[in-house]
């Protein structure tokens, strides 16, 4: 074979691969193309949402503002009652040991003396007199039968001392 010939087998075996490598290349670029518009179309679906966060955040904050305004006056008004109970609790553990020292034969003794005191006071009326501590506790008076306490009321009576 001659030099020329083999000269135009190499030239032809290179133009197929200068053809192959450029029909892959040209469907490469026009995956590229595609992918272009795809990612045009991303990046303004992105922008919009980052233009409705924007829009959205004054709103937010105004809402957390507003929010936190409220929790603090719940707080300010949990507080006054957290105090208000406190001190009802003091009184009750005050009352609840002022009852439980006090000697059983000066509450009967008390007790009679308020009998003769309202029945001369009230004429021919029945008077309702609290049998347990807490009827008497809610009605304002002293004088009840201390003998008579309910389970219930024993265990609100320790459930009180437990407290302090």
């Amino acid at each position: 074979m001659s030099m020329t010939v083999l000269m135009d087998l190499t030239i032809i075996v290179l133009l197929v691969a200068v053809i192959y490598y450029a029909s892959k290349l040209n469907k490469n670029l026009m995956i590229l193309r595609d992918s272009k518009n795809d990612m045009g179309k991303q990046i303004e679906a992105f922008n919009d949402a980052t233009n409705r966060a924007e829009r959205a955040l004054p709103k937010l904050k105004k809402l957390a503002e507003d929010i936190n305004l409220d929790l603090k006056t719940q707080m300010e008004k949990a507080q006054i009652i957290r105090d208000d109970l406190a001190f009802m609790l003091e009184r009750a553990d005050g009352i609840i040991d002022s009852v439980d020292s006090r000697p059983k034969s000066n509450i009967k003794q008390d007790k009679k003396a308020k009998e003769e005191k309202t029945e001369s006071k009230i004429n021919d009326e029945t008077v309702v007199k609290p049998k347990t501590m807490l009827g008497a506790l809610a009605m304002g008076a002293d004088d009840f039968d201390g003998d008579e306490r309910s389970e219930a009321e024993k265990e609100l009576l320790r459930a009180l001392r437990n407290v302090k």
